[in-house]
C-alpha cells in the first residue's frame, strides 16, 4: 500500500478539523397513561476531566486519514456515536483567527440520533474525556433570541463555549430546520415505526416550534402499516412508517 504524501511540504498551511454537532429528540417529561409527552432537542458535548469549559466533539484530520475515518477515531476515543447518522453540513473557513490554537478549518458533521438507542452506549469510551447532554431551549427575553443550553445532568446552563462552537451549534439546527421540510432528514431522529403524534412531537421540537398543517403535509412522506400501538392505557393509535418508493 502506497503511503500517503503530504502535498506542498515546503509551504504552511492551516490545520483540517473535524467536528460534530450530535442531536437528539428526547421526551421532556414522562408519558402517562393520557398523554403523549412534549419533545425537545438536545446536544452532546464533551471536555476533559478537569476542564472548565464544554465542547463539541471533534478531532484534527491526520494525513491519509477521511473526514469518516476521523468521526470513527472520536467516537471510539470521545463518544460512541456508532449508531448515530452522520451527514456532512458545512465548511467553516473564514476566520482565520476562529481558534486560539492557530489557523484551523472545521468540517462539519451532524448527527443524528433516534430514540431507541440506549443511553448506556453513549458513554464515554475512555477515562480521558466526560459527556454529557445539554437541552437547546430559546432565552425568550426581551431582545434575546439566543439559544441556551441547559444540563439534563445537573440543570446547569452553560454561558460560554470554546473556539466558535456555541455559533457551530446554532447554524446546525438552523441548517436542520432549514432541511426538514423538504427532505427526509427528520426520520432520522425516530424509530422506524412511530404515530402520527410521536412523528409531529419529534418535528416540532426540531423545528423549535409547532409545524402548522404538519399532518397534511407529512401524509406524503408515511404510509400506514396496519399496526396498532401498545403499552399505554389511553386508546391505540395507528403506526405509520417512513414511505417506501418503488
Amino acid at each position: 500500500m502506497n503511503k500517503v504524501k503530504e502535498a506542498f511540504p515546503e509551504f504552511e498551511k492551516p490545520s483540517v478539523a473535524v467536528d460534530t454537532v450530535i442531536l437528539r429528540v428526547k421526551n421532556t417529561d414522562k408519558i402517562d397513561a393520557k398523554t403523549v409527552s412534549r419533545k425537545q432537542l438536545q446536544v452532546l458535548l464533551v471536555k476533559r476531566h478537569g476542564e472548565k469549559d464544554w465542547h463539541l466533539p471533534g478531532t484534527i484530520l491526520r494525513l491519509g486519514e477521511t473526514p469518516k475515518d476521523a468521526i470513527k477515531r472520536i467516537s471510539l476515543n470521545k463518544v460512541n456515536t456508532s449508531e448515530a447518522t452522520f451527514e456532512q453540513l458545512y465548511t467553516v473557513a473564514d476566520d482565520p483567527f476562529r481558534d486560539d490554537r492557530g489557523h484551523i478549518i472545521s468540517i462539519v458533521y451532524i448527527g443524528m440520533l433516534n430514540n431507541t438507542v440506549d443511553e448506556k452506549n453513549l458513554n464515554i469510551k475512555t477515562t480521558e474525556y466526560e459527556s454529557q447532554w445539554f437541552w437547546v431551549g430559546k432565552e425568550n427575553t426581551k431582545g434575546n433570541n439566543e439559544r441556551k443550553y441547559v444540563s439534563e445532568q445537573d440543570g446547569s446552563i452553560i454561558t460560554y463555549m470554546v473556539y466558535d462552537h456555541h455559533k457551530i451549534i446554532n447554524d446546525t439546527i438552523n441548517r436542520l430546520k432549514g432541511k426538514l421540510m423538504y427532505t427526509d432528514i427528520g426520520f432520522n431522529f425516530i424509530e422506524e415505526l412511530f404515530t402520527i403524534r410521536e412523528l409531529e412531537n419529534t418535528f416540532n421540537a426540531i423545528n423549535e416550534r409547532d409545524i402548522p398543517g404538519f399532518r397534511r403535509y407529512i401524509s406524503e412522506k408515511i404510509e400506514g402499516t396496519g399496526e396498532l400501538s401498545s403499552g399505554n392505557k389511553f386508546r391505540p393509535a395507528e403506526l405509520f412508517r417512513k414511505r417506501r418508493y418503488t
